[in-house]
């Protein structure tokens, strides 16, 4: 929701610093009150005497909006415009404490008025206050000003029209014969009208013998109804409620349109802050009035009155009294006069009368001044909301929160205090739950950190549900993963089983079982494959018998992972005959998860096949085979992957092809890579560009076609990061599958070690520890040149055992020369390409946290 386009509302200055139209068009309630206003204005034109106004309602009920409204109709009316002239003091009048300062203050005001309309008169009017106020006191001064008024609304041909706020504050602040004189200019004076504000019936309006008594004609302010509810939200918010949703708007503002104004404002911008902020600025702008109008109750009436205050709802005679600690028969007595005295609402609950305040900005006055902070605040908004709005704004209304929550550590003890409310609760949760969940499946690391941080300071302050913590936490471990930080991650999950074990909600056991996958994964990157190993026999144990779907893809994922970790261990035996089960079951059946894991599975027995000691060429037809099958599996699947799993085993097969010694067989099936969408690894070990680069450089070598070859390991070279373990193993790798191939250990050891065409020093630097990385290699292949190589006696020993790689790699590739059991490739237009509008979708983690509920 948006304010664009809407009125700029003036909640506690109503009118300053906006034009005529602007008034107008936020002016939507208390239009029967402006009729009757400018009714009476309009009588007084051209009478010898004039029927003064007195404005009267609470702090908030529309007053100061009332006044600007006359005003802009006084200056714009054809039938105000020439006539009359409006004068708005300060509302605070601070400068006034008796009579002279009225008119000295009418004075200045009527120089500024002036100053649009008459610039000379403006000069002048300003020249005659300034010489009064510096040369002039008491009596004369009073005398001199009024006069210096009346002449120049003469000058002008305008009766004045004076707008006067807190008309009871000035009786009480101002000199006792203030009122007397006022009345006696008001009264025989038809060039000056006065239209005043009041907060209460004060004693000089009721008094037969108060100055003001019988002088103005009243005009009382109540608290908006359900339409006036309805018009003024829609103005301020831009989104007009249905009429059925009116009710709890107007129980929670009292009809108070600066209320209204205010949590209007909070809903189309949906900050939580911005409205604390200005409830606050409410309270404490009017802490005196609030003081002292409670310092006027008598005590019991008091201590009734404050009961209801702080439940700020509707409540029985019975819950008041509990609250106030009192006899029900003596409060129900006190609650009668409360009523009488309008401080208290009436409504009836079926059988029961109910009563709540009439003045809402009490309740929040009450709730920030005890209890010191807005949580108290907050949990009565949520009331309002739960009932107010429909569950999608909620949500909205929820994440707006949660964001602050995350922001701002003051906040989260009001979102703790509104978690309290069911619907909200559950709301906030859900929207939690599907945050959390976008963040996981975009791999939005910035917002999974803010969504579980918003949790974790929840759960310091209240009762957050099992189902939204579990996969809180592991979407956090997920987080710690992406951020290379295995040791923390690995303590995360280390209790769960006790925190989280002996749940019996399955939303929970799923997360578990992740969890535990999740820990070994940490655990291998911590080299204690053995114990990782374990994890994931743990999740196959405890959950392998469960046919519910996510407990079908979590632990057949485990599985996969268990077989990836024994193929990255050299135990290809056990990887391979772990794989086939795994082959069988994710390639029948329509689960959701089952063509990637089926990838996954034939892809990982293709690699075990191909790396097990003692392979021979069944073990490579075997391997093809299955990179076959997944092509055959995928053609034609709608799924975005199913392009990219394509790539992945035609990327396979042709390093197969190439391992067997058929090297244009492996570049035609790499040119059929190459005209499929290039993409980012995908944590497996195939699938990237530089795996393509290896297959090729490799067949070329096979080839004789050595220049180009060449050409393809100064590729992968430049590409090398030597401050990665990784990167270091696969370029060694990469060299012994070179020298396997056919290419001279010369060859490559001019190309590691080649100087940069590029002379900067950044540049040779880079280059110098790229080489002091492989050290190892390159003694290894200097010696296998015939070449000097001197170095430390443990760099010697480490060549000493490249240099046999090198040889195994050779009299294992040398096996598969003759006869060759591979099957034939299948023609291109058998495989299912990609259509134009085809893009590499983004790269998924390796293992998503989150998955749909059941």
């Amino acid at each position: 929701m948006t304010d664009r386009g809407l009125p700029t509302v003036r909640k506690f200055n109503p009118g300053t610093l906006q034009s005529d139209p602007e008034i107008r068009s936020q002016f939507v309630v208390r239009r029967h009150e402006l009729r009757v206003a400018l009714e009476t204005l309009r009588d007084n034109l051209g009478a010898p005497s004039c029927q003064h106004v007195i404005v009267l309602g609470r702090r908030g009920l529309g007053k100061t909006m009332l006044l600007a409204r006359i005003a802009a109709e006084l200056r714009t009316a054809d039938d105000f415009a020439a006539r009359v002239l409006p004068l708005r003091l300060s509302e605070e009048n601070h400068e006034i404490f008796d009579a002279a300062d009225f008119w000295c203050e009418v004075l200045f005001q009527l120089g500024s008025e002036c100053a649009s309309r008459d610039a000379e008169i403006g000069r002048e009017l300003r020249k005659v206050h300034a010489a009064l106020t510096r040369g002039w006191r008491g009596h004369e001064l009073e005398y001199r000003a009024r006069a210096s008024v009346l002449e120049a609304a003469d000058r002008l041909g305008r009766q004045l029209v004076v707008m006067m706020e807190n008309l009871q504050t000035l009786s009480d602040q101002a000199g006792d014969d203030f009122g007397w004189k006022l009345r006696e200019v008001l009264q025989t004076e038809p060039k000056v009208m006065l239209i005043a504000t009041a907060t209460t019936r004060f004693r000089g309006l009721v008094d037969a013998s108060a100055p003001f008594f019988d002088l103005f004609r009243p005009l009382t302010l109540d608290p908006l109804d359900a339409d006036g509810c309805r018009s003024l939200w829609g103005s301020v918010s831009g989104v007009t409620p249905a009429e059925r949703d009116v009710r709890p708007l107007e129980i929670l503002t009292g009809g108070n349109p600066r209320l209204i104004a205010i949590v209007a404002q909070f809903s189309a911008r949906r900050s939580l802050r911005e409205l604390m902020e200005q409830l606050v600025a409410l309270v404490d702008d009017h802490t005196e009035y609030f003081r002292s109008h409670l310092e006027g109750l008598a005590r019991t009436e008091r201590r009734v009155y404050v009961a209801a205050i702080d439940l700020w709802q509707a409540s029985s005679s019975q819950e008041i009294a509990d609250r106030a600690r009192m006899d029900i028969r003596t409060v129900s007595a006190l609650l009668g006069r409360l009523t009488e005295k309008g401080l208290l609402l009436t409504e009836e609950d079926g059988k029961k009368r109910k009563y709540a305040p009439a003045e809402r900005l009490f309740c929040i006055y009450y709730k920030l001044r005890r209890e010191r902070d807005e949580a108290a605040v907050v949990r009565q908004l949520i009331r309002f909301m739960t009932s107010f709005y429909a569950e999608d704004e909620l949500a909205g209304f929820a994440r707006t929160m949660l964001d602050e929550a995350s922001r701002e550590p003051t906040a989260v003890k009001s979102l703790a205090s509104a978690m309290q409310e069911p619907m909200f609760a559950e709301v906030a949760n859900d929207v939690l739950f599907q945050d959390l969940k976008r963040a996981v499946i975009s791999d939005d690391l910035g917002r999974i950190e803010t969504v579980t941080q918003q949790v974790f300071s929840l759960e310091k302050k209240t009762s957050v549900p099992d189902d939204l913590l579990a996969p809180v936490y592991v979407a956090k471990g997920h987080l710690l993963l992406r951020q290379d930080d295995p040791v923390a991650a690995e303590a995360l999950f280390r209790g769960w089983p006790a925190r989280f074990g002996a749940s019996t909600d399955d939303a929970v056991l799923v997360c578990v079982a992740r969890a535990t996958g999740m820990r070994a994964e940490a655990l291998e990157i911590l080299g204690r494959s053995e114990e990782a190993l374990g994890c994931f026999e743990e999740v196959s144990q405890r959950f392998g018998e469960r046919t519910e779907w996510p407990f079908v893809s979590v632990v057949v994922q485990a599985q996969l992972d268990r077989v990836a970790l024994l193929v990255r261990l050299g135990r290809e035996e056990e990887a391979a005959r772990d794989a086939g089960p795994l082959i069988e079951r994710t390639g029948r059946g329509d689960l959701p998860t089952w063509p990637r894991q089926f990838t996954e599975a034939s892809l990982l027995k293709a690699a075990a096949l191909r790396n097990r000691e003692g392979a021979d060429n069944r073990s490579l037809a075997e391997a093809a085979a299955l990179c076959d099958r997944v092509v055959e599996r995928l053609r034609g699947d709608a799924d975005e992957q199913s392009p990219k799993r394509i790539r992945d085993a035609l990327l396979l097969k042709s390093d197969l092809l190439a391992f067997a010694g058929r090297p244009g067989d492996a570049l035609a099936a790499l040119e059929r890579v190459d005209e499929m969408a290039p993409d980012e690894p995908d944590g497996w070990g195939w699938g990237d560009d530089r795996l393509a680069d290896a297959v090729r450089a490799d067949a070329l070598f096979q080839e004789g076609r050595r220049p180009e070859a060449e050409a393809v390991v100064r590729r992968l070279y430049g590409q090398f990061d030597p401050d990665s373990p990784d990167g270091i193993a696969r370029l060694v790798g990469d060299c012994i599958r070179f020298g396997a191939a056919g290419a001279g250990a010369g060859a490559l050891v001019g190309i590691l070690e080649e100087d940069p065409e590029d002379f900067r020093e950044e540049t040779r630097k880079e280059h110098r520890r790229k080489m002091d990385a492989v050290a190892p290699l390159l003694v290894a292949l200097r010696e296998m040149a015939g070449l000097p190589a001197r170095a430390p006696a443990e760099a010697l020993e480490v060549a000493k055992d490249l240099r046999e790689e090198f040889e195994r790699e050779r009299r294992r590739r040398a096996a598969f020369r003759s006869p060759y059991e591979l099957p034939e490739e299948e023609p291109a237009a058998r495989v299912a390409e990609p259509g134009p509008d085809y893009r590499p979708a983004e790269k998924a983690p390796r293992h998503p946290p989150l998955e749909p509920k059941a």
